[in-house]
């Protein structure tokens, strides 16, 4: 063995020693271990690929998206929560691309293609995706959530070089 692929084997057991070793405490947490599952094997096992998977299903919405806030425990600036129940761009692009990459969910999985329904449908006139921010006049996370609808939708074979995606 090279000492190229000791050394990656090395930092691997320790990732996978420290993630052990300190648990995820929300959801968010859980679904970026999933990504990065997804391009580091053995970095969770089937069974908590699996419920991780499941997990995240059960926090779609009934029209097909899923809310950031459900995601973690975020509050407002001014201490209040933010909304749990309304799907927007960030929750359901994050969410999507995760299941697609890290969970390997099948494109074609209609709770899927539910989802990429709702992107199709709430995309706004300047082309992104609204997401709430916890802060006044902020709009960091509608970026961010525009940028994960973008490779959510680019995973699930949904962008074209040129067109309308709605």
């Amino acid at each position: 063995m090279s000492s190229s692929l000791m050394m990656l084997e090395w930092q691997s057991e320790r990732i996978r020693r420290y993630l052990h070793e300190h648990p995820s405490t929300t959801m968010h947490q859980r679904a970026m271990l999933l990504l990065a599952a997804g391009g580091v094997q053995g970095l969770l096992t089937e069974q908590e690929i699996e419920q991780s998977v499941a997990d995240l299903f059960a926090l779609q919405r009934p029209e097909g998206g899923w809310a950031m806030s459900g995601l973690g425990d975020w509050k407002r600036a001014d201490g209040k929560p933010l909304d749990r129940t309304a799907s927007d761009g960030y929750g359901t692009g994050f969410v999507l691309y995760v299941l697609r990459r890290g969970g390997r969910v099948p494109a074609d999985e209609p709770r899927l293609q539910k989802a990429v329904l709702w992107l199709k449908t709430h995309q706004r006139t300047d082309g992104s995706w609204f997401t709430p921010s916890p802060y006044k006049n902020d709009e960091l996370s509608t970026f961010v959530g525009t940028a994960y609808v973008i490779l959510a939708l680019d995973a699930c074979g949904e962008t074209r070089l040129t067109g309308d995606m709605r």
